[in-house]
């Protein structure tokens, strides 16, 4: 013990050794009673404890660090923690040399009015200025700056900002790009997104959510819905070099790439949904720049993508696609999938993917020549030549809702090739499950289900299974005769009667409306 206390006397007395302290806000004292008034009190390190309400007024608006590094933080999280700038300036300006984390709060009706060179309606941030997001939410913030960034604007990145689960919500840049977000320069830093949403966030021009310009950028399970821009390209993000993962775009548009514009970008296991080209080209994805490679996809769904040229995406460059599957996407004049610019001089590739029930024109599934779009273990509708091709119906569970599994029955199932393959599929299910890899973004398995209820009218009851929900069509389905179930109950399969149950033990496959035992054709 009193070497501990020694100890703790000596770091005591250590030239610049400081205890990290918490400052409440509001606190007990007079003055801490705005968030400035917390962080003029703050030395670094410290952190400043926000209390549950709402902050407005002189003091919690235009808040400056005044070269203090520290973390404002909220007690109860997001939803209760808010500071509302009611359009009489930004939220906060952090400036060069500071190091800055801000942890479960909302910033909200932050106004990029006209002072100084500060641009963000939210967070303006200097070059030269560390920063970290969590938990944070940024919403109705507006910025009619030709800079944008309206929620979070940095000069230039000179550091790695990180952003964890934060959501952004009806940010406008009324006269610039980047509708949430705008990083203009950067030294060669990783910007990443974690766990965010962004939704019916808007721009001027590129980027209705995100804009960089040279920046790269990380983003893994974030959603984009109903981003829009109305000049220039990526109603969700315009990017020049990002990788993007276990992401979903939804309903974003843009007059080209209706989700995303880039150079150079990789997309493994991201959906794309209901994205418009308003103008031209490239429904989900257009990829405008010649030299730089294009995106490259994998695992990934496109489907109900529109535009002009592209339904889903457009290619002026090279670019790949692996086990990838594309239907109902259009196109008014080229390529209901995909179009790319033959005369390039670049090529692109697909393997083990599906195209099926696209629509344009010219070039219903793929518009460009043969020699420049390679093509292998594909199922192209309308065919394409190539190793392994085929021209088949896929068999997909249910494409108008979304569902691009395979059904039990489906010609694409081990026909893929393993050369080049992901090691799982969208679903992070291991590849390949039979014999060869399947084609398109799902690898087609049997999901089992374990019958524990006792009273067969009980079926439709997930709480009578061993999974959150209850058997469908092409799920293995196991009962123990110890379970209690009568024979011949009816079985309801998707609110609609499938049959009757004729068993005492064993495995039953649900196949299309009837129970059958075994069942070969179906892969087992």
């Amino acid at each position: 013990m009193k070497k501990i206390v020694l100890l703790t006397l000596f770091l005591i007395m250590l030239p610049g050794f400081v205890y990290a302290a918490i400052i409440n806000v509001p606190g007990s004292q007079a003055p801490l009673k705005t968030i400035q008034d917390g962080i003029d009190a703050a030395a670094n390190g410290d952190t400043v404890l926000l209390a549950d309400g709402i902050y407005t007024g002189v003091g919690n608006y235009d808040v400056e660090f005044k070269g203090r590094s520290v973390t404002v933080k909220s007690s109860g999280g997001r939803d209760v923690c808010i500071i509302d700038c009611q359009s009489n300036g930004r939220g906060f300006i952090i400036k060069s040399g500071e190091t800055v984390t801000f942890e479960g709060i909302t910033i909200k009706n932050g106004k990029a009015i006209s002072l100084g060179s500060y641009y963000s309606a939210g967070v303006h941030v200097e070059n030269g200025a560390k920063i970290v997001f969590k938990d944070c939410n940024f919403d109705h913030n507006s910025s009619d700056n030709s800079n944008g960034g309206a929620a979070v604007y940095f000069e230039t990145v000179s550091s790695s900002p990180s952003f964890t689960n934060c959501k952004f919500t009806n940010n406008s840049s009324t006269a610039g790009p980047g509708g949430a977000v705008n990083f203009e320069y950067n030294e060669n830093k990783v910007v990443s997104f974690t766990g965010c949403t962004f939704t019916d966030n808007s721009a001027a021009s590129h980027g209705g959510a995100v804009f960089t310009g040279s920046q790269s950028l990380v983003f893994k399970g974030c959603t984009f819905t109903r981003n829009k821009i109305t000049l220039g390209n990526g109603g969700a993000v315009n990017t020049f070099l990002a990788q993007f993962e276990d992401c979903v775009f939804t309903d974003n548009e843009a007059p080209d790439g209706g989700a995303i514009s880039d150079s150079s970008c990789s997309l493994m296991c991201c959906k794309f949904t209901g994205n418009q080209a308003l103008d031209s080209r490239g429904g989900a994805v257009y990829s405008s720049f010649y030299s730089a490679g294009g995106p490259d996809a994998t695992n990934c769904t496109f489907k109900g993508n529109s535009g002009k040229k592209g339904g889903a995406c457009c290619l002026d460059g090279d670019g790949s696609f692996v086990n990838c599957s594309f239907t109902r996407n259009s196109a008014t004049e080229e390529g209901g999938a995909i179009r790319h610019d033959s005369g390039s001089g670049y090529n692109i590739t697909l393997k083990n993917c599906l195209l099926w029930d696209n629509a344009a024109p010219a070039g219903s599934e793929i518009y460009g020549s043969q020699t420049a779009v390679g093509v292998s273990y594909s199922d192209v509708k309308g065919g394409w030549s190539g190793t392994g091709n085929l021209n088949v119906d896929p068999k997909f569970v249910d494409a108008a809702n979304d569902d691009l599994h395979l059904q039990c029955s489906s010609p694409c199932i081990d026909v893929g090739t393993g050369d080049g393959a992901p090691g799982d599929d969208l679903d992070g299910i291991l590849r390949p499950v039979g014999p060869a890899d399947d084609m398109g973004a799902y690898e087609y398995h049997y999901e089992t289900f374990l019958w524990e209820g006792l009273a067969s009218s009980e079926w439709d009851n997930s709480s009578n299974w061993n999974s959150l929900g209850t058997p469908r069509q092409y799920n293995i389905v196991y009962i123990s005769p110890a379970a209690g179930v009568p024979h011949n109950p009816v079985v309801q399969i998707d609110n609609a009667e499938a049959g009757k149950l004729f068993i005492e033990s064993g495995q039953l496959v649900i196949d299309q409306g009837k129970l059958t035992i075994g069942g070969a054709d179906c892969h087992l």
